[in-house]
């Protein structure tokens, strides 16, 4: 399957992602073909194309949850490919949200600090969290219930639960694998407003 995608910019050297001929075979099928792209620093970037045109996939390339690619991929001018630590430091530093949201088992609090390492999930008291929900926009409805269970939420809730818990971890670029897909009318719209307000401060790849 060929891709639907036809970037090829100039390189710009204020980008936050730069990708420059990316192909991506699986199973003997090309999936991604001679992609080359540049990320703003700030803002929303979107990626248009037909279900099964490799949107997806070009995402979980970009912080190597594929990793069988060719090509360049340089986050703030560092190959991924040669990131200073673990990968899982990259996966921080480019966070991806699913089109479904991702639940454990636990409270709301739990969820949140997932990913943080357990020295620090201590101090995280609800004044502590109470920003990262805020630019969720889901402080005000679970300000008085952290310690609920988190699949007592909404659908809608549980995806902005799982933005807040990327934010949590300080990530510099967004990927968004079509987060409000799943999601009613009214949820989809204040999902939307909260990604239109981090996107005044950092890149988005939607």
């Amino acid at each position: 399957m060929k891709h639907q995608f036809h970037l090829r910019p100039e390189a710009r050297p204020d980008a936050a992602l730069t990708v420059r001929d990316l192909s991506l075979e699986l199973n003997g099928r090309t999936i991604l073909r001679d992609i080359s792209l540049n990320l703003p620093a700030r803002g929303i970037t979107c990626l248009i194309g037909p279900s099964g045109a490799g949107k997806s996939t070009l995402l979980r390339c970009l912080n190597r949850l594929h990793d069988c690619w060719r090509g360049e991929i340089k986050v703030q001018d560092v190959s991924v490919r040669r990131w200073p630590s673990e990968v899982e430091t990259l996966r921080r530093h480019v966070g991806l949200i699913g089109q479904k949201p991702v639940v454990f088992p636990g409270s709301i609090r739990a969820n949140l600090v997932f990913g943080l390492p357990r020295r620090l999930r201590r101090r995280m008291t609800a004044e502590a969290l109470q920003p990262v929900l805020q630019q969720a926009a889901l402080w005000p409805e679970v300000c008085d219930r952290l310690d609920r269970p988190a699949d007592e939420l909404s659908l809608g809730q549980q995806q902005r639960l799982a933005i807040a818990r990327a934010l949590i971890l300080k990530p510099k670029i967004l990927l968004l694998d079509e987060p409000t897909a799943s999601l009613d009318p009214h949820a989809r719209t204040v999902v939307e407003s909260a990604l239109k307000d981090l996107a005044q401060r950092m890149p988005l790849l939607w």
